[in-house]
């Protein structure tokens, strides 16, 4: 079976691996848009983002679907040591876990 596409496929993977081009788009994505949370507002500014670079590169009908996902913000973490002395530690928020306070336990050496 012959590829009738195959000089435009050519020319395509030449752009990819021949340009610096995704690898831009990631570092704006990533450096400019924070995480990306769903419901952060960063989510749909990146998505803006590439609907603009997609429509600039030639893609016709490109646009944005709307549908509802859970939305988290991170808050704030906080992670302390009681006992034999108090000390805290950095931490974050990660999404999907448990909600709420947390239980003291012993931490085993």
């Amino acid at each position: 079976m012959v590829n009738p596409y195959s000089d435009l496929d050519k020319r395509i993977l030449g752009e990819v691996y021949g340009s610096t081009e995704t690898m831009d788009n990631l570092v704006v994505l990533c450096d400019d848009y924070n995480s990306r949370w769903p419901g952060s507002g960063d989510d749909r500014k990146a998505c803006e983002y590439m609907a603009g670079k997609l429509e600039g590169y030639g893609l016709e009908d490109v646009h944005m679907e709307s549908l509802t996902l859970p939305g988290w913000n991170r808050g704030f973490s906080r992670l302390a040591g009681i006992s034999p002395k108090e000390k805290g530690s950095p931490c974050i928020s990660l999404p999907h876990r448990a909600p709420g306070e947390g239980e003291v336990a012993p931490v085993v050496p």
